[in-house]
């Protein structure tokens, strides 16, 4: 199958040389919303590849899915769209192994512009809680016929960083 996205989202890369996302004390205890936006690269068959499309902050943190939401522009006609994470570290050095259909696994997005929250068609349908040392990577792939070029895909990420 050939690469039909970019590797990586323009900010997950600026997110990514800022070093490990630290948040101030003050955001601790307040709804946060993380938007993230990818603009696909040129059109192709499937690509299972998850790329990473930003970094939610480190720390102990619980995601909202009722709260989160994705939309994304336009696809193929029998297009999926999974979203997770990358690996990353655990506060205590452990590590933690990609999944990156662990909040999203098979989203039809095949009938043109698609818009839900989490809750609605994820995997993940109450609060979870994870606790990171240097933030978490989040990803998006597609599971059949892939994005046409140049195609957008928002995703919000609402949580609660705890302190």
């Amino acid at each position: 199958m050939a690469a039909a996205s970019p590797t990586t989202s323009a900010q997950y890369d600026q997110e990514l040389a800022g070093g490990a996302v630290k948040q101030s004390a003050e955001t601790h205890g307040k709804l946060q919303i993380h938007k993230m936006v990818y603009t696909t690269g040129s059109a192709g068959a499937g690509d299972l590849t998850a790329y990473p499309i930003g970094i939610l902050p480190a720390g102990e943190l619980t995601i909202y899915p009722h709260l989160s939401t994705f939309w994304i522009a336009d696809s193929a006609a029998t297009s999926q769209c999974d979203f997770g994470y990358g690996a990353f570290t655990n506060e205590d050095g452990t590590a933690v192994v990609a999944d990156p259909n662990a909040w999203a696994d098979s989203i039809d997005i095949a009938s043109g512009p698609t818009a839900n929250t989490w809750a609605s068609d994820a995997t993940i349908i109450r609060p979870t809680t994870y606790n990171s040392k240097g933030g978490i990577p989040v990803t998006v792939s597609t599971d059949t016929a892939d994005f046409p070029a140049s195609s957008s895909i928002e995703l919000s990420v609402a949580y609660v960083l705890h302190g």
